[in-house]
């Protein structure tokens, strides 16, 4: 048995008895040996300020462990060193102190112990058994240093580590203290900068001086032993500090070397050589056809790799021309695993409930189903990921030429909410600026091989939720990219070549940029087959010349691509055209270009139509279209082009747009306002195919083929994207386009921009992910730096979020509210509690469609609130509301009473509602199928109903008591409603405008109160003046902002 030895206060070695006395000191509340204690601590921990209060100390009693405990513990404020000549010696005691704990730390066999800090260690000091005496003493002095290694191998290792183990033991065992909460303190603050830095786009110049000042400030007032003095020695100096804090590193993803000419890359350890002992650059070795006849074909690229610099020292430096980053998916998916709930996030999608005939998301598509079971046992399993790979170039600097790659991947197995935001989308890669987009083959064989083991074998990683490794698998679904980037990714020739579409094998006749993509009789199109791909790209493999292989690619259309190497990959179905360029950057802006290009708008209709628009009054959460329509629409964003094409542009252009062009436009923006549902139907995209297809034929018979573009081609295969990946919300390019501008707007020193733009991107990352981890309890920090994580969302991004009713969230105080509401909120307002039955029912509850008397009004969950005040209806509003339960229970078997609370604003799932004079007035003016011209509520479903348009004058809960003791809740809107104009002016715009009385409202009665759920959406509205048949008359106009139209 290895015998224990304890160092007395002249530093000889003594043999510790193994049944030795222990007691508490009643001063510092640290348990020490019976002698250790009298031969020393004793002394030492009696000063002036503890002398009146000092006990005797008391040995431990039986079964009595030495803790500390929050009663006895010492405020850690007024804490200071127990020496009587602390000011004197506090210098000797921390240098000593700093040359003991390096000595233990170089000991062969002594390791600090990791929860120790270096405040505990010094606070604790005295229990290590140093004192400026013994340091003094001369002939101890000489001693130590003659005998330095041997003291360290057997006093420090037998003595030291004895007292640290006991203080550590003391430490891990004693409650929540001061220092605990300094630590705390400092993850949250550090963890507050890079969030805050991630959100605002701040350098890290700034938030490093921020740091330094706020060091320098703790300095000036901390003291010895008090709180500021303990965040001083643990607040990091700088923001690598915060990185090691969090366990950073600072580059977590590799650097490739990218050759200039022909894209291949190196390791940079392999771009070196020494030629005659001096060191020189390599140069690229690559070989394109190697086996061309001729010598000139067969030479290799010869592109130098790195650039020499001379610094002002002399000495050479060589950097990479261009650096490829990238990250592992692996990697990645390790972090997000890694992430309490995020499992349980991944596999929510399997309670879903959705009716026959209906698509919510992409699980209800046909490529999913395959996945699930009807080709490949995929999604069978638990833990097995469907991804969506994007890649999109963008310009990081304005008026500057330069464009850099990005590759992203998001996981479509989680809600939709949750898909798209930065701590869940995977940045695999940057592509550097090559002066014009390059081939995508190189920058994604890495990532092809990586989907390849995970499909076949899996990631073995540590789960959250198991405890244990597990295996994840992945799958690439979808590839989602603007026509030109989907075109390079996945292997197929631009639209300028004969065989120019990427969906079928149509020929589109005529030389470069002169091409005729008219015809739309899609029976005339054959489509393209992925088996047919695959022998088309081995015959182009096969051929050893540069003139064969190119001769094959025109006459097929196609080209080689590293995601053929997927064995599952479907090259022609499983990518996917973008609505939001297909329609909204590409048809619509098309348009308004030939308009102005053949003089039917002019600068004085384009000054008109700015001034409609100025009139609009618009809800909250759309946005208004910027003033640059005078200037013929100039930079407008996707969203812009999109709110002006479904909102804005009928009512705008009628009047001044003939009525033959006009006619023309109704289609296109029909067709638009269907596929933008939430909910799609196959009832609702055959009209909206048909809608589509209808314009191309107009369009073609009007203006002539020449104008016939390629996305009007595309048109014809929406519908297949739709069918194989459900709504357009699950695909389209929002989220990806707004992440582009993030990566522009980083702050860098214009310098291997791709190097900044990769650490950023994946710090942030981290940093979002760490909120809920480090949250532990603090849910008021967490909600809030969860709020800062994303901008607040408006038009296209925020109806993604809409969608699955998560706006509840931004509630900003929950202070005022009942706490049964409170409850509700906290219910509803978590991302992993939603359902998509919640969202189907919203969308069953307001459909005309529906009966009244089917569904259950009185289902509130989904609705919260704030500031309810107690109110007695008037009797003539007991009356209405009276006449409204009749309606919709049928039978008289329950009492109306007059109590209820009045609310102000709302919010029915994600639809923030509000009343007449508020400050959220422009949120008061709704839609819903709920009553006739005469006020009398629609009694039975079905497609005579029509939309009625009202404002919201208050809210009410109400009670409703049953005959046979049954309480029911229901929140209801009390609303005037708009008169709707005679039929003169009913058509006067046209789908989806409706025409009203401005100040005219439908006679008040049982239709005067609504449930909220019944609201089918909010409008957007204006004022104007219409004349027509020698009658004029002033008319509200309005455009319902429906999410589920058609349905």
């Amino acid at each position: 048995m290895k015998k224990h030895y304890r160092r007395g206060v002249s530093g000889a070695r003594r043999e510790a008895a193994p049944d030795e006395r222990r007691v508490i000191c009643e001063i510092c509340k640290v348990s020490y040996g019976a002698h250790h204690y009298e031969q020393y601590h004793k002394h030492r921990c009696k000063t002036e300020t503890t002398t009146e209060s000092f006990q005797a100390p008391r040995s431990l009693q039986e079964g009595e462990t030495s803790t500390w405990s929050e009663e006895s513990s010492v405020p850690i404020a007024s804490f200071e060193i127990p020496c009587p000549e602390a000011d004197d010696v506090e210098s000797d005691w921390r240098s000593s102190y700093a040359h003991i704990k390096e000595s233990c730390k170089t000991s062969r066999k002594l390791d600090v112990p990791s929860n120790v800090s270096d405040e505990d260690l010094f606070s604790f000091f005295p229990a290590v058994e140093l004192n400026s005496e013994n340091l003094s003493d001369s002939e101890h002095e000489e001693q130590w240093e003659a005998n330095e290694e041997r003291e360290m191998a057997e006093n420090m290792e037998e003595g030291i580590a004895q007292d640290l183990d006991e203080v550590a033991e003391q430490l891990s065992s004693r409650p929540a203290t001061v220092q605990d909460k300094v630590q705390t303190f400092t993850r949250w603050l550090c963890l507050f900068l890079m969030v805050w830095q991630a959100r605002f786009f701040i350098s890290d110049l700034a938030i490093s001086t921020w740091m330094t000042f706020f060091r320098e400030m703790l300095s000036v007032f901390a003291e010895p032993g008090n709180i500021l003095g303990l965040i001083l020695t643990v607040f990091p100096s700088g923001v690598y500090g915060i990185y090691k804090l969090f366990g950073h590193s600072k580059d977590p993803f590799r650097k490739l070397v990218v050759c200039r000419k022909c894209y291949t890359m190196y390791n940079i350890k392999d771009c070196l050589q020494i030629i005659e002992g001096r060191t020189e650059t390599k140069k690229c070795s690559f070989i394109k056809y190697p086996w061309q006849r001729h010598q000139l074909q067969r030479n290799m690229c010869a592109q130098p790799l790195l650039k020499e610099v001379t610094l002002p020292s002399g000495t050479r430096r060589f950097y990479p021309f261009k650096w490829f980053c990238c990250r592992s998916i692996k990697e990645s998916l390790r972090e997000m695993v890694s992430r309490p709930g995020f499992e349980d996030l991944c596999e929510k999608w399997r309670d879903r409930n959705i009716p026959e005939g209906k698509q919510e998301d992409v699980m209800d598509g046909k490529v999913w189903k395959e996945f699930n079971g009807e080709k490949y046992n995929f999604f069978t399993q638990e833990r097995c990921y469907g991804l969506m790979l994007n890649v999109d170039w963008f310009r990081p600097f304005k008026h500057v030429q330069y464009s850099v790659g990005a590759v992203y991947l998001t996981i479509l197995n989680l809600p939709k909410p949750e898909r798209y935001k930065r701590k869940n989308v995977i940045l695999a890669g940057i592509i550097p600026h090559m002066g014009s987009e390059p081939k995508t083959n190189t920058f994604l064989s890495y990532l092809v091989e990586e989907l390849k083991e995970a499909w076949l074998h899996g990631f073995s990683l540590q789960s959250v939720k198991q405890g244990r490794t597990a295996t994840f698998c992945l799958a690439l679904l979808a590839v989602a990219c603007d026509i030109p980037a989907c075109r390079k990714v996945c292997g197929f020739l631009g639209h300028a070549a004969n065989r120019g579409c990427s969906k079928c094998w149509k020929l589109f006749p005529g030389q470069v940029r002169q091409k005729d993509y008219s015809g739309f009789a899609r029976d005339a199109w054959p489509q393209r087959t992925h088996e047919r791909h695959l022998e088309w790209c081995a015959q182009i493999l096969d051929k050893k010349t540069k003139q064969d292989v190119k001769l094959l690619e025109r006459e097929y259309g196609v080209r080689y691509s590293v995601l053929l190497e997927l064995p599952y990959f479907d090259i022609v179905h499983m990518h996917v055209i973008d609505p939001m360029h297909n329609l909204f950057l590409g048809t619509a802006k098309h348009v308004i270009e030939i308009w102005k290009e053949q003089g039917i708008l002019t600068d004085k209709d384009m000054k008109s139509i700015q001034e409609k628009i100025d009139d609009f009054e618009v809800p909250s959460d759309l946005g208004r279209i910027p003033n640059k329509i005078h200037s013929g629409f100039a930079s407008f964003t996707a969203d812009q082009w999109k709110n002006w094409t479904l909102y804005f542009s009928i009512p705008c252009l009628t009047g001044i747009l003939p009525s033959q062009h006009l006619e023309i436009w109704k289609h296109f923006v029909k067709a638009c306002y269907l596929l933008c549902s939430y909910v799609m139907t196959h009832e609702m995209l055959a009209e909206a195919d048909l809608e589509l297809i209808t314009f191309c034929k107009m369009f073609e018979e009007k203006y002539g083929s020449n104008y016939v573009t390629p996305n009007m081609h595309l048109h014809g295969h929406i519908k297949e994207c739709i069918i194989g990946y459900g709504p357009v919300y699950a695909f389209w390019l929002f989220s990806f386009e707004r992440y582009n501008g993030i990566l522009g707007n980083e702050p860098s020193n214009q310098r291997s921009v791709e190097l900044q733009f990769m650490r950023r991107f994946l710090r942030d990352g981290l940093f979002f992910g760490q909120v809920l981890e480090v949250a532990q309890g603090e849910e008021t920090l967490a909600n809030h730096l969860n709020m800062m994580q994303d901008p607040p969302s408006r038009g296209s991004l925020q109806d993604m979020m809409v969608s699955d009713l998560l706006d509840v969230c931004r509630i900003s105080s929950l202070q005022d509210m009942m706490v049964s509401d409170l409850l509700d909120v906290c219910r509803i307002s978590s991302l992993q509690d939603m359902m998509v039955s919640d969202l189907l029912d919203v969308c069953r509850i307001s459909s005309r469609l529906t009966c009244i008397r089917e569904v259950n009004m009185s289902v509130t969950n989904l609705i919260s609130y704030m500031k309810k005040t107690i109110w007695d209806l008037p009797p003539l509003e007991v009356q209405k509301l009276e006449s409204m339960y009749q309606a919709i229970y049928a039978a008289n078997t329950f009492t109306v009473v007059a109590s209820c609370f009045k609310v102000k604003q709302l919010r029915n799932g994600g639809l923030l509602l509000g009343n007449k004079g508020s400050k959220t007035n422009s949120s008061s003016f709704i839609m819903a199928y709920w009553t006739d011209v005469n006020g009398v509520i629609y009694s039975t479903p079905g497609h005579h109903q029509e939309l009625a348009a009202g404002q919201i004058l208050f809210f009410i809960e109400h009670n409703l008591l049953f005959h046979d003791g049954t309480i029911k809740k229901h929140i209801l809107a009390r609303v005037q409603w708009y008169l709707e104009m005679e039929p003169v002016f009913k058509d006067y715009y046209g789908f989806p405008v409706s025409v009203f009385y401005p100040n005219i409202y439908r006679p008040e009665n049982s239709a005067s109160f609504i449930p909220v759920q019944r609201i089918k959406c909010k409008i957007v509205r204006k004022t104007e003046t219409l004349k027509r048949h020698h009658l004029t008359r002033q008319a509200l106009i309005t455009v319902p902002r429906d999410h589920f139209a058609g349905v």
